[in-house]
């Protein structure tokens, strides 16, 4: 499992040499259960999930014509990896900023992060073809 730190809306980038053939699944997940397993089960319905299948040399899996929201990533397919191997690319309208809240208290100053960050993930609009 990869932790990003944060819940984002985009895909997960994988740098990776596997053998041909090998099959990688990437799921995703926003939160942990209580016991802090792994636990997609919030995204209800969401197919929320990436395959990906190596070609025998070095390769750069990114999906497209997909996005999901997350924050962990359960990895599958792979004895061996590092933290390192994963890339959280974030995916969002191009929104203008029209103001700016700073404040002494971090608090606030966090909780206004938050809501930035929010209207990033969820005001994602997509121009189909």
């Amino acid at each position: 499992m990869n932790d990003f730190g944060q819940i984002v809306t985009g895909v997960v980038e994988v740098h990776v040499k596997g053998e041909k053939g090998q099959k990688i699944v990437l799921r995703h997940a926003e939160v942990l259960d209580k016991d802090g397993n792994f636990y997609p089960e919030t995204l209800r319905q969401a197919k929320s999930i990436d395959t990906f299948i190596c070609n025998g040399e070095e390769q750069i899996f990114r999906p497209h014509f997909t996005f999901h929201g997350f924050r962990y990533i359960s990895v599958e397919g792979m004895e061996e990896f590092t933290a390192d191997q994963f890339f959280a690319c974030v995916i969002h309208s191009d929104m203008e900023k029209t103001g700016d809240f700073p404040c002494p208290n971090i608090k606030v100053n966090k909780l206004q992060s938050n809501i930035i960050w929010s209207q990033r993930d969820n005001f994602l609009i997509f121009h189909g073809l």
